[in-house]
């Protein structure tokens, strides 16, 4: 008997978005176009592989079956399931766009569905469903204090994000997760789960010598696009910025006056920004954008205006940074035109 992932495809290719009842004559039509299946085993396979219709009412805007009984459903993951590991995403690495945190939600969330993964043919590109449903909490449903409470969107766009109090405490609980191993995730991507958070708590400097060796590495340098069908990510290198905040003696790029707080490795908070953004890497193959020529020294107030600014104030901060760091980005390749460029593109 044809199964339920050979189906899904077939609605994925010739259907329309739902909701829809996908024991309709409609959606059974769209199957027999390339299935030879009868509409009885259809049916079979699909309340094989159903869900209680007890959980039906949890998830909004979900495709769904009913059995005659009304006892089976099938259904999306819902909002709330995906909440706590967008919290996580932003948590551990904030001022992500929308669609930098889909990306990532891929690699990390273990539980989708079949009907998470079917195309909505009706949008301007198709999406799966799980990513609109993550736009959803981000774009869309922000405003619904079931998300807003959770992370903080920029007031322009592109959005980008980061965490409060209370989705912090969501974030931990996944970590906690993924660290125990009581979610199965795989090998690379649990690298990607220890390797990423709070750089400037747990990193180490690198000496003089790590410091060569890197710089040795960089020269052979070459960016791989991702495979087909994958998304796109690219790891920070969290010794590498202790090492630049520690050498600008944790002092902002923008006035060195300014001061946050005291944290528990260093006497004044500050953040590492990429002054060309990580998201050009492709544009500059040959030049690796995660090195210390291209990172500044931020406090927290000017890390968050560069990102979450309007447009004037983002350009005022780039530039500030540009006159300072000029240099430092001819040295790796990058003219100032060229970082004035890639700005506009990636970061505006």
């Amino acid at each position: 008997m044809t199964n339920v992932t050979k189906i899904i495809e077939v609605i994925n290719a010739n259907g329309r978005q739902g909701p829809k009842d996908l024991k309709s004559r409609e959606v059974y039509n769209w199957v027999k176009r390339d299935l030879d299946i009868s509409y009885e085993d259809y049916l079979s396979v699909l309340q094989a592989n159903a869900i209680p219709a007890d959980e039906r009412m949890r998830f909004r805007n979900a495709y769904f079956i009913v059995s005659s009984s009304g006892v089976y459903s099938f259904f999306k993951s819902s909002e709330e399931e995906l909440r706590p590991y967008i919290c996580y995403i932003i948590y551990k690495t904030p001022y992500l766009r929308s669609s930098e945190i889909k990306d990532r939600m891929k690699e990390i969330y273990p539980h989708f569905t079949l009907i998470d993964q079917m195309l909505q043919q009706n949008l301007t590109a198709p999406q799966c469903v799980v990513d609109q449903t993550i736009r959803n909490v981000l774009v869309s449903n922000y405003e619904r204090q079931a998300n807003r409470e959770l992370f903080e969107r920029s007031p322009v766009r592109p959005y980008i994000y980061t965490i409060k109090p209370a989705g912090a405490e969501l974030a931990l609980q996944v970590e906690r997760a993924l660290v125990s191993g009581t979610v199965s995730i795989p090998a690379p991507v649990r690298n990607w789960v220890h390797d990423q958070g709070p750089a400037l708590i747990i990193a180490e400097p690198y000496s003089d010598e790590e410091l060569a060796q890197l710089r040795e590495r960089s020269s052979s340098f070459r960016y791989k696009a991702p495979e087909a069908g994958l998304a796109e990510h690219r790891e920070r290198d969290n010794r590498l910025k202790a090492t630049r905040l520690r050498q600008a003696d944790y002092r902002c790029s923008i006035d060195e006056s300014h001061r946050s707080f005291a944290a528990p490795n260093m006497p004044n908070f500050v953040e590492c920004h990429h002054i060309v953004p990580l998201a050009a890497q492709r544009e500059v193959p040959d030049i690796n954008l995660d090195c210390l020529e291209n990172l500044a020294p931020m406090c927290p107030v000017c890390h968050s205006a560069i990102h979450c600014g309007t447009d004037e104030v983002r350009r005022d901060m780039f530039e500030r940074l540009l006159v300072r760091y000029e240099n430092s980005l001819q040295s790796i390749g990058i003219s100032a035109e060229q970082a004035r460029e890639l700005f506009e593109k990636y970061n505006m």
